[in-house]
């Protein structure tokens, strides 16, 4: 296949000596190293050799084909490439399987990261770490961030800000904005179920519904609670304030990203949403009076 788009690759593997066709998984598996490790080496060059400070970033995540886990391993630093305009930058250095997910081979997986050859980076040059708050990253006495604290002590641990946000709100945005489309549909579905003589274009596959008593109580439930003044006013305000949180989320993960600028945009969405409140309630008013 890729040797359809390469000419090169074509006539190797037309016309070279079946021992020299580099297509072994082996093989393969080298040539795949030593890309990885001539990026590595491309990527960190400015920290190394300018032996700027640095922050980790590691987060780790399961296989579900190999039900391994993994964790991957980043930089950030101020890149020092142009003098006259420095900027963040950040890199993904490392993937590595976690025979055990403890703080202990955590660190240990960081530390190895940062020994490659590709990187040979001093962990003492650690300024910042940041990772999720499960206790096994951020424990002060026995965590990951306590023990890279041993080695650099002045690696600041932050908990992700943006894992933070949404830890509290943004993921449920999602749900929202889901329900908000699909109301109509389930309110006239609820309906259907209760008074079905008043939907005959709605028919099963066996051609009518016979819904028991049981399920015709719960419908009826559903439908009071979803129809409600206070499930209404409290749905569209909580889902215009998440719509004023979401539209952070996804600046704050933007590598190029300062505080300054975080802590203005974080300021304006706090600015903001007791006017959307003030907004919402008067317009809820206005629905209830009519």
């Amino acid at each position: 296949m890729m040797g359809k788009f390469s000419s090169t690759l074509h006539n190797n593997l037309l016309f070279a000596k079946r021992n020299a066709l580099y297509t072994s998984k082996t093989i393969q598996n080298d040539i795949i190293n030593v890309y990885a490790c001539k990026i590595r080496e491309s990527l960190t060059k400015n920290v190394r050799e300018k032996n700027l400070p640095l922050t980790v970033i590691a987060d780790e995540v399961t296989d579900p084909h190999a039900n391994q886990e993994i964790i991957s391993v980043c930089l950030r630093f101020v890149d020092l490439t142009s003098p006259k305009e420095p900027h963040i930058k950040e890199c993904l250095i490392n993937f590595v399987n976690l025979e055990r997910a403890n703080a202990s081979a955590i660190c240990a997986k960081i530390l190895d990261s940062l020994s490659l050859p590709s990187v040979s980076l001093d962990p003492a040059k650690i300024r910042g770490q940041a990772y999720d708050g499960a206790a096994v990253m951020s424990l002060d006495i026995a965590g990951v961030q306590a023990k890279l604290k041993e080695i650099s002590p002045l690696a600041l641990y932050t908990h992700c800000y943006s894992h933070c946000l949404n830890l509290s709100v943004v993921e449920r945005h999602t749900c929202y904005a889901i329900f908000h489309e699909m109301y109509e549909v389930l309110v006239t579905f609820l309906n259907a179920i209760l008074s079905p003589q008043d939907y005959p274009e709605l028919v099963s596959q066996e051609g009518s519904w016979n819904w028991n008593s049981d399920t015709k109580t719960k419908a009826q439930g559903l439908k009071n609670s979803l129809t409600s003044f206070q499930t209404i006013a409290t749905f569209i305000i909580t889902k215009n304030v998440l719509d004023e949180v979401k539209s952070i989320a996804s600046k704050l993960q933007k590598c190029e990203q300062d505080v300054y600028e975080v802590y203005t945009m974080v300021n304006t969405v706090i600015e903001n949403i007791p006017l959307e409140r003030i907004s919402i309630w008067f317009s809820v008013l206005g629905m209830k009076k009519y």
